[in-house]
């Protein structure tokens, strides 16, 4: 008897918020599951700022890469934010901040301000404050430009587990000519991942939740 697709069952055991299902679940699938088409993505509000993490994956002792990109509003010119990133420490460390294209070494200044690591023995935490600004000598009235404003670097540990490392983000951003921020309305940060894939799996793609 071969097997049925209601008796296939993925258990993912989860600790200490590495993984966030409600983010991530739509990417374990019941492979046997009859889907159906893919509703078309909603319109773009372009009356929002956006900030959005992607995601990086790595094996153990390598290095994972993550973007960051910036979309401004429709006729938002900013020209200062800040980005405060927490991310479950015990699989990974925070190595630097690469500029990306949209950092423009004659007009955006990109810098690492912070970075903390809590050393809880079962849960480490970390927590990245990223400052973009444009330079003080830029007399220009354009923001900074839309793009990925920069790369994080980060280390897989040699020990680290398989497991989904979510970056939780949130931003704040100004634009020019004005000295109170953008209302929380105006702003979205949007959070990332960095997938930690088990050495010797197909492909190096196999999870292992043995936390």
């Amino acid at each position: 008897m071969g097997i049925q697709p209601s008796a296939v069952v993925l258990v993912l055991t989860l600790v200490g918020g590495v993984v966030h299902p409600a983010a991530w679940a739509q990417r374990f699938q019941n492979p046997f599951r009859r889907t159906e088409p893919a509703p078309p993505p909603r319109p773009v509000d372009r009356t929002i700022t956006r900030v959005v993490l992607g995601t990086g994956s790595g094996i153990p002792g390598e290095s994972a890469v993550v973007p960051i990109e910036f979309t401004p509003a429709e006729g938002a010119n900013i020209r200062l934010m800040k980005l405060s990133i927490d991310f479950a420490s015990r699989n990974m460390k925070y190595v630097k901040l690469d500029p990306g294209p949209a950092s423009d070494a004659d007009r955006v200044e990109l810098a690492v301000e912070d970075y903390v690591t809590l050393a809880d023995e079962w849960a480490p935490s970390s927590k990245l404050t990223i400052r973009v600004a444009l330079l003080p000598n830029y007399s220009g009235q354009q923001g900074i430009p839309a793009g990925v404003i920069g790369r994080l670097n980060f280390r897989i540990n040699d020990d680290a587990d398989g497991a989904i490392v979510a970056l939780d983000v949130t931003a704040e951003a100004t634009e020019i000519g004005a000295n109170a921020a953008l209302p929380s309305q105006k702003l979205r940060a949007e959070e990332g991942a960095v997938f930690v894939l088990a050495p010797g799996g197909p492909g190096n793609g196999c999870f292992f939740f043995t936390h």
